[in-house]
């Protein structure tokens, strides 16, 4: 269900899978993976299932490092690919703080690296700047003259 989260499913998330499945499950990769969305919906709760009954955390932890390696193989980690993640560690009993722990450290060991302070200003800025484009004008520059309208630069006011 990660595959596909986030609207799309990339070439380099579909080679990061085989090459995961091949080197620590199978010899034939291509074989193991399931293409129905409806397959892999119904063998997922039996797979957390096993991992909780027979799995200890780092073999959880494993998981979900493998998984935000597939995440992050398009160079990104989408909302909804991590909450796809997040929730996952939540059906496996692993508290938000490891799992985001876990996302972190797979995400800087592929080279992507966590600033939260500029992850927290981004979001707060976009979220500014969605409302004021939803309300229908563009957010003003605090302390800045505004600019005259197009039509007086052109001449035509």
């Amino acid at each position: 269900m990660l595959l596909g989260a986030d609207g799309e499913i990339s070439d380099e998330e579909v080679k990061i899978l085989i090459q995961i499945l091949h080197r620590f499950f199978t010899d034939e990769p291509e074989l193991e993976i399931v293409t129905d969305p409806a397959v892999v919906a119904a063998r997922l709760p039996e797979a957390v299932a096993l991992l909780n009954a027979d799995g200890d955390a780092t073999s959880k932890n494993f998981v979900l490092s493998r998984l935000t390696d597939i995440a992050l193989a398009d160079g990104a980690l989408m909302d909804a690919e991590s909450a796809v993640i997040l929730d996952l560690a939540h059906q496996m009993g692993l508290p938000s703080r490891v799992a985001y722990a876990v996302v972190v450290g797979a995400a800087q060991a592929v080279g992507f690296r966590s600033d939260v302070k500029l992850n927290r200003m981004s979001e707060e800025i976009r979220r500014g700047l969605q409302s004021g484009f939803a309300r229908g004008h563009l957010p003003r520059t605090a302390g800045l003259p505004s600019a005259p309208p197009v039509a007086a630069v052109e001449g035509k006011a």
